[in-house]
């Protein structure tokens, strides 16, 4: 409270901001009489103000925080995952081409020891 205004941290006005109008709302379904509305207003105001909310907002701040670092790792997991997934596709083409060129040469067919030979080298590119 700075001169007889609430001043709250920007990550919390949102979710306070929700609990006054929840709270507006039901007061106005409850028709309440004066005294019973500035009662319940004083009521949640002084709530607002207290130690208490002030903890549990720390709490859902410090939870946020602990969801965003667990996502962060998230999502690290995943990118080494994929990078490893792509040079395993990457060697088993290059293992296939290999494989196609030596039956080839065995074989003795030059047409496709040519199409071996270049999918192999576009392997390798891939590699490069």
């Amino acid at each position: 409270m700075i001169d007889g205004v609430l001043l709250a941290n920007p990550a919390r006005v949102v979710l306070l901001t929700t609990l006054v109008r929840r709270h507006l709302i039901q007061v106005h379904s409850l028709r309440l009489s004066s005294i019973e509305r500035d009662s319940k207003t004083e009521a949640l105001y002084t709530f607002i103000t207290s130690e208490k909310c002030s903890l549990l907002f720390e709490r859902i701040d410090d939870s946020a925080s602990e969801l965003l670092k667990l996502q962060e790792k998230e999502i690290a997991w995943h990118k080494n995952n994929w990078r490893k997934q792509g040079e395993t596709v990457r060697a088993i083409q290059k293992t296939n081409a290999e494989l196609e060129n030596e039956i080839s040469t065995i074989v003795g067919t030059a047409a496709e020891d040519e199409d071996a030979d270049e999918a192999l080298e576009g392997v390798e590119a891939l590699e490069a």
